[in-house]
């Protein structure tokens, strides 16, 4: 897994399985890490829909409800073969105070 911070945005990438595999306890920690006392808006979540993805949306999900996110929108692009997901601290609509 690669991670990327870029300074001045406050934005945190994660890419699994570009520098090798990662086990879900890994990724669970890592991102428990990341997130820890952390200030951000979101998480958004680019999966394929691919019933063969390495590291499907279900492989994700669960880490970030752990760490206390909801997910409160998804959009799937069928054409590009990509899955968006919004994870929030709150279950409140996008764009709202």
């Amino acid at each position: 897994m690669l991670t990327r911070y870029d300074d001045g945005t406050a934005t945190h990438s994660f890419y699994l399985g570009l520098a090798g595999a990662i086990d879900r306890s890994r990724f669970d920690a890592v991102l428990r890490r990341t997130l820890a006392g952390a200030t951000f808006g979101g998480v958004l979540v680019m999966t394929a829909l691919a019933d063969t993805a390495r590291y499907p949306l279900a492989f994700v999900a669960p880490s970030l409800q752990r760490s206390g996110l909801r997910q409160v929108s998804e959009r799937s692009f069928a054409d590009a073969g990509l899955r968006v997901d919004l994870y929030q601290t709150s279950a409140r609509p996008p764009g709202s105070p």
